[in-house]
């Protein structure tokens, strides 16, 4: 009788045991399921060097530093071999043209404005109508609750576009995409632009 009901116990702690480890194992690889479809490796614009505070600040070349602190942390998002985003977190980022290109290793990139872009009030630094300017990128997603602030106001009175459209120099575009494939969705959600010095998108 005693050996029936050691058998027994046995078999219940065996069913118990493997139950356990059904489980654990089950939660392991959803939670591995998890992190590998929603976790994305962030390119934060303010660990390559950018400033939030409003400030033109120039590099010794004469270029704004926010411009190579942006593209740096672009190049991460590009070409990052998994899901990654770059990130302009809260504050005033000055800046004047800006250039991301493709195409991309990343199918997917995500750009989050979380804070405001503001552009530089001299043209001169602009080398064509474009203040934003996104080149042969696809899959593309623009998404967060910021703003682009072209600071338009400055310049309107600069240019005699609304009187003579096909002859005059146009103020640059806030935000330009440029050779996207047209099979390769992009998106652009929530985000904000205003004071556009020509259009905002």
């Amino acid at each position: 009788m005693a050996l029936v009901q050691r058998s027994e116990l046995n078999k219940v702690a065996l069913l118990i045991f493997g139950l356990a480890m059904f489980f654990n194992g089950a939660q392991a690889r959803l939670h591995l399921g998890i992190v590998q479809r929603s976790s994305s490796t962030i390119f934060d614009v303010t660990k390559f060097g950018a400033k939030g505070n409003g400030k033109l600040s120039i590099d010794q070349d004469g270029d704004p530093n926010n411009n190579a602190a942006f593209i740096q942390a672009w190049r991460a998002t590009c070409d990052s071999n998994g899901p990654a985003k770059m990130v302009i977190p809260p504050g005033n980022f000055v800046t004047s043209q800006v250039v991301f290109g493709g195409p991309c290793r990343n199918p997917n990139p995500i750009i989050e404005l979380q804070g405001t872009v503001v552009a530089s009030k001299d043209v001169s630094t602009y080398y064509s109508p474009d203040w934003f300017l996104i080149e042969n990128v696809n899959g593309l997603s623009i998404i967060g609750s910021g703003t682009f602030e072209g600071q338009g106001k400055i310049n309107w009175q600069d240019t005699d576009c609304k009187n003579n459209l096909p002859n005059c120099v146009p103020l640059p575009t806030s935000l330009k995409i440029h050779g996207a494939a047209k099979s390769a969705a992009n998106s652009i959600e929530a985000i904000r632009a205003i004071n556009s010095r020509f259009f905002k998108v």
